[in-house]
Parts: structure tokens; sequence; C-alpha cells
């Protein structure tokens, strides 16, 4: 989108989200993440100018991470989500840590540029 000439937008695809630039009222753009299985609690607020939010389980796409062996949804999470500066790794984060399940948490360390939104558990 930068090489069309476009600097400030929005895309979401799915459970995913990347964002670059201001939003339309001239400031970062406002993203509520809500939790994947809990519609009571509060979405979490973010306010971004450059970043990605990516997110893997089974309450979007379903069934798209499972177990070679058993057919059967990979991990013992409902989903995960992370949010980082680039959606390719943040979504490759959260398909790990959704197949791997709460040890995965342990690959996010602090100061890391991803982090752990949710990692919701079945």
């Amino acid at each position: 989108m930068r090489d069309a000439g476009i600097h400030d937008y929005a895309v979401l695809t799915g459970a995913d989200l990347v964002v670059r630039g201001q939003a339309g009222h001239g400031g970062p753009w406002r993203i509520a993440v809500h939790h994947p299985t809990d519609r009571s609690r509060a979405p979490l607020l973010l306010e971004m100018t450059a970043g990605a939010v990516g997110t893997s389980g089974v309450t979007g796409r379903q069934r798209h991470v499972v177990d070679p062996h058993t057919g059967e949804p990979a991990g013992q999470l409902v989903a995960a989500t992370v949010v980082g500066p680039d959606l390719a790794v943040a979504d490759a984060y959260a398909t790990a840590l959704y197949a791997a399940g709460p040890a995965g948490l342990a690959w996010f360390r602090p100061g890391s540029d991803y982090r752990v939104l949710f990692a919701a558990e079945r």
C-alpha cells in the first residue's frame, strides 16, 4: 500500500489487523480487541500508528491448526492473540502459541517487540 502512495490505513482480514499512519480523526488508530471467549469482559483498547494484531484459534477461522495425528484442533488453547510491529510475525507467534499451549508463553520476554494479549485456555 505504501508503494501505491497510501500511508494511512487499517486492514482487517479475519481476526488479523495491520495499521499504519493516522486514523481519519488525525490521531492513532483505536483498536478494540475482544476476549475470545468471555464477551462480558470489556475489550482491550489499543492505540497504534504502526503495528499488527494476529489471532489464531477456534473462534475465527476454525480448524486451521490441527494435530496431524488425530485431526483434532491442536493445543490446549481456544485462541491466542499477539500484538507487534509486523503482522506476519505476530500471526506466526499466535499460531505457534495456539498449538503449543501455555508452555509457549515462555517465548515472550519483557522488552520484546511482541506481546501476548490473550492466551485463552480450553
